[in-house]
């Protein structure tokens, strides 16, 4: 039964890739000489509807040959952990009420099934809990400030601590270790927290901050660091073009210089919702303007040129939602604009692709 279900979703994804003249390739197959490292995010919320593990496992597979097809050959696997206001001590793989859906932190079984259906296409996984800002108001993630440090670095190994387990047992790729805390960053307790995560896991850790005018970088050697990169170009109209739009990312990231090498580093995101007017302020999750998929579609070319340009080693683009059927996929997503919309998975597979 497992098996005839797995080929089903299979042959879905095949068509839906065919629909939107993605052709299905296998993870790894002619790399990109530009982009070693090419990926996608993929959001996994868990609630009262999140199936059984084995069907965990299936959609995950499903999934895998999706995002190969994109011609990526690595997955950023993205879980959330919840806090409750701005200046908390407390981080839990907790449950929250988000848009009126019940949602709650993966279980590490229900994460270690989607890993295993998403390595089936030969996807370097990453893991990355990333803390939900549903509690933090108009506050963005960056500026948690927490009034104990050490209360606060005691509760967020207590919730990275069945993640970083999980994750070496099943030889997971690399585990980002903080991702987008600026503030947190420049606090002490990192290089603590650091060495007592290597005693549970030995693969990769990554330190992911984003675009500011002061990046800090990983505090210990041995990290993968990644940026978040999100620029305005406000110069920018909805009809730009991709170079217009190229030339408003170099003279914006120019003003707050990214130390280390980009040759060992990654853009750890890019993304933008597929409406007017997001050029102005790419990181936010929807705009009060009209739908555009040729925003996002730029964009992630614009994008794509500079990671080449500037010699990252990997890139990563923002985001699928695991929750979503994969044949759905490459249909728009009107009432989402942040996820990949058909004309951004042309751009992926095209950024992805090139020799």
């Amino acid at each position: 039964m497992a098996r005839s279900f797995n080929r089903s979703f299979v042959s879905l994804v095949a068509g839906a890739l065919l629909l939107t003249g993605i052709n299905p390739t296998v993870a790894g197959g002619s790399p990109s000489l530009a982009l070693p490292e090419r990926g996608v995010s993929l959001e996994f919320f868990a609630g009262p509807s999140t199936p059984p593990n084995a069907d965990l496992f299936n959609r995950a597979v499903a999934y895998g040959h999706f995002i190969s097809g994109l011609g990526a050959n690595a997955v950023s696997l993205v879980i959330q952990f919840y806090t409750p206001s701005i200046e908390s001590n407390v981080v839990t793989a907790g449950r929250d009420v988000i848009d009126g859906v019940p949602v709650v932190t993966p279980s590490p079984t229900q994460v270690s099934a989607v890993v295993r259906g998403l390595s089936r296409s030969g996807l370097r996984v990453y893991l990355r809990p990333l803390i939900n800002e549903h509690h933090l108001g108009l506050k963005w993630r960056g500026d948690l400030s927490p009034v104990d440090s050490a209360q606060w670095f005691k509760s967020y190994r207590s919730a990275l601590e069945p993640y970083l387990t999980m994750a070496e047992d099943l030889h997971v790729h690399g585990f980002v270790i903080i991702s987008e805390l600026s503030k947190l960053s420049r606090r002490p307790g990192w290089s603590d927290l650091i060495s007592w995560s290597r005693r549970y896991f030995h693969g990769t850790l990554v330190w992911d901050v984003n675009l500011a005018p002061r990046i800090v970088p990983a505090p210990v050697a041995g990290l993968v660091q990644w940026n978040d990169m999100y620029p305005r170009v406000p110069a920018a109209s909805d009809g730009a073009t991709v170079a217009r739009i190229l030339r408003g990312w170099d003279d914006y990231i120019a003003t707050m210089p990214i130390p280390g090498d980009p040759q060992k580093q990654g853009i750890g995101e890019i993304g933008i919702v597929a409406q007017n007017g997001a050029y102005v302020k790419s990181s936010v999750h929807s705009l009060p303007t009209a739908y555009n998929e040729s925003v996002q579609e730029k964009w992630f070319r614009a994008g794509c040129e500079y990671a080449i340009e500037h010699r990252y080693r990997s890139l990563f683009f923002w985001t699928l939602n695991f929750g979503v059927p994969v044949a759905q996929l490459v249909e728009q997503n009107r009432r989402y604009p942040m996820y990949f919309q058909p004309n951004g998975l042309k751009a992926i597979k095209w950024c992805f692709t090139r020799r």
